[in-house]
Formats: structure tokens, sequence, C-alpha cells
């Protein structure tokens, strides 16, 4: 249930160089690009529905000739073909891979990928829990750094198995727990926060209640909370979600055809491939450093709340921060003259190289 785009408000931008251009500068990818850091090196997993047409898209003709696909698996039917089933994984894939010059860029389009369907859209149940279980170990044993998971549960087709809200407290779901197991191996976990504000539920969906991991609300162009997006907190009382992305108007690729669409399954996604390109410039950095970054470059992080976390991220604000803080005071000062003369000591600030 989590994982179905809703519709919005707000008014779609004005189109400029690329169709993903408003999006990506939305959080500053477009500097980030610009700077060299498209998530070379880095190894992204998506867990969701299928990706169909991803295998004969134009937009994805890079991923296979530059052998970026590290692994693909089908958790539901015991396969490695997982370019079917559904559209829902093409789309959240496309807002971090998909590339055509002049036309698209995902937010991170040089990742390895790592694709996994565990979501079942026939039905919904509480084994697709144990499909993402099951995928994260797959992911934590070829070495994936990044997850991003546009699927969420809060209630099922048996209503025995479905979660009351007391469950959202980062302990208690399957799927939760396994995503806090796959932070505390090094990975970082992006999940979509969840597309309830609209209805009844409207809480998060597990797993944006998982500690330490990165929680992505939707906001429309002004900022402005997307009116479908999940709230927070958790029911142990953590501000969820972490962070917003847009999740309004996100133009998005299925075979050969850019869409508009909506969602948190689309906000989680963009934010992963600037956590990726954001990674990629600080490799030694942990995966909760780059969290506590992205929140800290965020446009109200001095005054978070459970509708839009920590608000929207920005990469020229997370390098720079990261610039001034990395290494120590030997670094940042030259002692001047060396050796010391007449008892007098100059002590020069070395600035770090920052992006404007």
């Amino acid at each position: 249930n989590g994982r179905i785009a809703e519709e919005s408000s707000g008014s779609a931008p004005v189109t400029e160089k690329m169709e993903s251009d408003p999006q990506n500068q939305f959080i500053g990818v477009d500097v980030m690009h610009k700077a060299g850091y498209k998530g070379q090196g880095v190894l992204v997993a998506v867990f969701d529905s299928g990706f169909d047409k991803v295998n004969v898209s134009p937009f994805f003709s890079h991923v296979f000739s530059n052998d970026k696909i590290k692994g693909t698996r089908d958790f539901i039917r015991g396969t490695g073909n997982v370019f079917q089933y559904d559209s829902h994984g093409s789309k959240v894939l496309s807002c971090i891979a998909a590339y055509q010059e002049g036309a698209f860029s995902g937010t991170a389009p040089e990742v390895g990928l790592v694709l996994c369907v565990t979501e079942d859209i026939g039905s919904e149940y509480t084994v697709e829990e144990y499909n993402w279980l099951f995928a994260a170990e797959y992911a934590d044993s070829i070495g994936v750094d990044i997850i991003n998971s546009s699927v969420g549960y809060s209630y099922f087709d048996d209503e025995k198995m479905s979660y009351s809200y007391e469950d959202l407290s980062g302990k208690t779901t399957i799927i939760t727990r396994a995503a806090v197991m796959a932070a505390r191996k090094g990975m970082l976990v992006v999940s979509s926060n969840g597309n309830e504000g609209n209805n009844s539920w409207k809480y998060l969906n597990a797993p944006a209640d998982a500690d330490s991991i990165l929680s992505v609300g939707a906001v429309n162009y002004d900022k402005t909370r997307s009116n479908f997006s999940s709230f927070g907190p958790t029911s142990d009382s953590r501000l969820k979600p972490d962070l917003s992305a847009l999740g309004s108007w996100v133009k998005v690729i299925h075979d050969n055809n850019i869409l508009f669409a909506n969602g948190t399954s689309f906000s989680a996604p963009l934010s992963a491939g600037l956590a990726a390109g954001f990674w990629q410039a600080f490799p030694d950095m942990t995966n909760t450093e780059v969290i506590q970054y992205l929140k800290m470059s965020s446009h109200q992080a001095t005054r978070p709340d459970t509708l839009i976390g920590y608000g929207v991220p920005n990469f020229t604000i997370a390098f720079n921060k990261a610039r001034v803080n990395e290494g120590d005071l030997t670094d940042k000062f030259v002692v001047f003259p060396n050796p010391v003369t007449h008892k007098r000591i100059v002590y020069i600030y070395s600035i770090p190289e920052l992006i404007y």
C-alpha cells in the first residue's frame, strides 16, 4: 500500500534544458554533477515491484553498455529476471539512474545497481516483508552501499496481519527490524515515508520508522508538504520523516516515455541519488555521517517537524559543511615562520576548497 503514487496539489514546473533539471536543481544535484559526482563507485540496490522495460529503454542503455548492473534477483518467484511485472520500479529507478543526453538525468546516473523484486503487486501479505529481509541479506553479501526502498507496509489483505500505529516503534515490524540491521551493517537505507497523509491511517509506513535510516517525505516545489505525504512521528516519538524531496510532479521514465508521477516513492530515490553523489565525494564517511550531513544541509535544519522533517537537502551546503569539518587542525593551519624567529608566530588558516 505504501508504494502507490498519489495525486497531489501544486503546479508543474516550467521545462528547462533537460526534463529532469527542475527536480535535480531543487536539491543541488546540478552542482553535484558539475563537480563530477554522479555516483561513480557507489553500489545502490533498489527493492521494488518490478522493472518493466528497463532492459529495452534507451534511457537505461548506458547502464547495460557500461556494465552497471551488478545483480538482479526476484525474491517472489526465485529467478533473476526482474525486467517485468510492474513499471513502478522502473519509474523509481529512473529517478536515480536514467540518462539520455539533452533529455533526462537521474540524480546519480553512474552508480552500480542491484535490482530486487520484493513486492508482489497481486496481493499484500507479510511474506513481502521477508522478501525485503532476504533482499537486504543479498545486498549486504555483495557490498551494496545504499538501499532504496519505495515500498512500505501497514495494512494487509489479511487484517490479522495488519499493524497498528503503536507497532511503528522502530522495533516491531519485520521489515523495520531488517532495515535497522542493514543500517548496522553499514548500508544507508533510504525509505519512502508513505503516501497515507490523505487517508485515515495518515502516518508513516514500515520500514520508515526504523532508526538510523533516511526516511523521506514529499514536498511541492514551494517546499510545502505534498498533501498525500505521510506524517510522523514514530510511535515512540522519534522525528520522521528525516527529510523531504520533490514528490509532486516528478518526471520519471517508463520505456521510451517521460511521465509525471507523484509520491514519496519518487522523493526517496531522488534523495538516494543525492546521497550516492555525496558519499562519492566523501567515501570515508559512515552511513550515519552521510545522513547527518544531509539533514544539516536541509532548509529547516534548525526547526525540523513531523511534516517534512529537516526539510529539503542541498548538495552544495552538505558538501561545504563536510569540507570545512574534514581533517584535523594540522591540515587547516600553517605556522609561519618556521623555524620561529624574534618570538613572533603567525598562524595562517588554510581555507578548504568549497563549491559555490
